[in-house]
């Protein structure tokens, strides 16, 4: 069963962005969000997000220089997105019908 009371939704976003990108930064991240969201989040709110999701063991934090880091997503990290994933489509699969 997923604990995502440790989570919100800004962290499951950033799982699915990393889960979908080779190793992406805070900044390709950040251009990820606003593509979905049209609007920009600030680097804080991303960073601070990833470091609780790295603390969690759901990505795992590797230095790109020594001011960067890319984030890579870990077992964990993927057996939560199937999870949610599940939930979603449980929760959600009568919502097409509804719309027609």
């Amino acid at each position: 069963m997923m604990n995502e009371s440790n989570i919100g939704g800004l962290q499951i976003e950033l799982l699915c962005f990393i889960a979908d990108k080779y190793e992406p930064d805070v900044s390709a991240l950040q251009d990820e969000y606003k593509h979905w969201h049209d609007t920009n989040i600030a680097y804080q709110s991303v960073y601070q997000a990833l470091e609780r999701l790295d603390e969690l063991g759901y990505v795992e934090k590797k230095p790109i220089d020594g001011r960067s880091n890319c984030y890579m997503l870990t077992t964990k990290g993927a057996e939560l997105l199937n999870t949610h994933r599940e939930l979603v489509v449980d929760h959600t699969r009568y919502i097409e019908e509804a719309l027609n």
